[in-house]
């Protein structure tokens, strides 16, 4: 059986069926869709000037490391986002502007659909690389347990993020653990992401340009991966929710921040 087959069958058999909503969607009915799958689809209604700034949009910079935590309707996020886009790449000021303002309305959608107004922004920047030809199939659930918190994201340029389903829900915890021992891209690191990718079968999503709203804590985080990055990639993400979650969740990113900078530092003497 062909992976295209598998993708195929396992979005009959898995039970997720995947809603698509827009920014437009009441929350309520958002929330219901998320309260049954854990995973649901965004039509971005992308617009015709978007889709032509997207496109010229260029990335020349790998940039892991944009992160805003703060209000939606926060008057100096544009120009927070803008100063981003032109770290990215040597691209102009209507680029600039028109991709801003897709960022700003994604987050703007991203919080309504929570019923706030706080968000945690985080963005990367691609050039072609090779780093995730071997699928890195995993969840986000140790770093927000035991919260159970819901991830916007969306590839505003290059191939969207993957999902899927393991066949093998215990062997997938045990190899994950091990798999998280191990520096990214090390070569038992890329033997057991092969292993990872054995018992996955891929949830098919319905357009290329949605992004998706998924379920990232608690024992039911959605299984995922980036995809192969061949283009061009601008990664956008905001999680919504409460000031004391998203506190906690940001001070873990501090210290795990401190501990990488402390190994570097080590490995370097």
């Amino acid at each position: 059986m062909s992976k295209n087959e598998r993708t195929e069958l396992n979005n009959e058999s898995s039970g997720i069926q995947i809603e698509t909503v827009s920014f437009g969607t009441p929350h309520e009915d958002v929330q219901r869709f998320l309260a049954k799958n854990r995973l649901i689809s965004i039509d971005l209604q992308l617009t015709p000037i978007e889709r032509e700034s997207i496109q010229n949009l260029v990335i020349s910079e790998n940039i892991g490391d944009f992160e805003y935590r703060g209000s939606a309707d926060d008057l100096n996020l544009p120009s927070v986002l803008g100063t981003y886009l032109k770290r990215i790449g040597d691209n102009s000021e209507e680029v600039v502007r028109n991709v801003t303002s897709l960022m700003v309305r994604f987050a703007e959608g991203s919080a309504r659909f929570f019923d706030t107004k706080l968000i945690w922004i985080e963005s990367r920047s691609f050039t072609p690389n090779n780093y995730f030809e071997t699928p890195r199939w995993h969840t986000d659930a140790k770093f927000f347990n035991p919260y159970e918190p819901y991830k916007t994201v969306v590839a505003l340029k290059g191939r969207q993020t993957r999902f899927g389903v393991t066949t093998d829900p215990d062997r997938f915890i045990e190899l994950s653990a091990l798999e998280n021992k191990e520096k990214h891209g090390s070569e038992e690191d890329l033997k057991i992401r092969e292993q990872l990718d054995e018992i996955t079968i891929e949830i098919g999503t319905p357009h290329e340009e949605n992004g998706a709203v998924f379920l990232v804590g608690g024992n039911n985080a959605i299984i995922h991966t980036e995809p192969r990055i061949d283009t061009q990639r601008l990664f956008f993400s905001v999680i919504a929710g409460p000031k004391e979650e998203m506190d906690e969740w940001y001070n873990r990113m501090d210290k795990k921040r401190s501990r990488k900078k402390l190994e570097t530092k080590s490995k370097s003497q």
